[in-house]
Parts: structure tokens; C-alpha cells; sequence
């Protein structure tokens, strides 16, 4: 599961990306916490469902 500061670090990984000053491993990281927060349950507030980002991608 992921955590508000996995999120927060999602964030700042994000951020030294776009500056282009992020490293190789920070990269790896940020795919992994990617993965993770694809993985996140959301809600479909039509239809009332839940649904994972992965699920979402495939429409």
C-alpha cells in the first residue's frame, strides 16, 4: 500500500526528473512507486464501483 510519503517522494523524484537532475536509481525508484500507486483503488463515483488505475488504462 502505498503511503503519503511514498507519494511525497513520487513527487520529488517527479520534479528533479523534469529538471533533469534525477539520478538512474531515482528513476528506478519512481517507476516502482509508480507501479505501486497504479495499483491504487479508485472509485467510479457513476457507477459506484471500485476499479484500479491498471483496470481504468485498458478502456
Amino acid at each position: 500500500m502505498m503511503t503519503a510519503d511514498d507519494l511525497e517522494r513520487m513527487n520529488t523524484i517527479a520534479d528533479k526528473a523534469l529538471n533533469q537532475v534525477a539520478s538512474i536509481d531515482e528513476l528506478k525508484e519512481f517507476n516502482q512507486l509508480l507501479t505501486q500507486w497504479e495499483q491504487l483503488p479508485t472509485i467510479n463515483l457513476v457507477e459506484g464501483d471500485f476499479a484500479s488505475m491498471t483496470e481504468i488504462k485498458k478502456y
